[in-house]
């Protein structure tokens, strides 16, 4: 091949490359905010939990 196809080639191998990137990173609530009955919600859900940890080990054995 000549250099100014591998060049396109590469260019274009690059371009969609970072497109698929940053469609999987991209956050599309970025810049948004939680209402405030939703905030509520998880205040009021937080408080009603134990801060309980769970091992690796108990998990893997409840979903096997």
């Amino acid at each position: 091949m000549s250099k100014t196809i591998e060049e396109k080639i590469e260019k274009v191998v690059r371009k969609t490359v970072l497109e698929s990137v940053q469609s999987i990173f991209n956050d599309p609530d970025a810049g948004l905010f939680l209402k405030e009955s939703a905030k509520k919600r998880l205040a009021k859900y937080k408080t009603g939990r134990k801060n309980k940890l769970v091992s690796l080990k108990a998990v893997k054995s409840k979903y096997r």
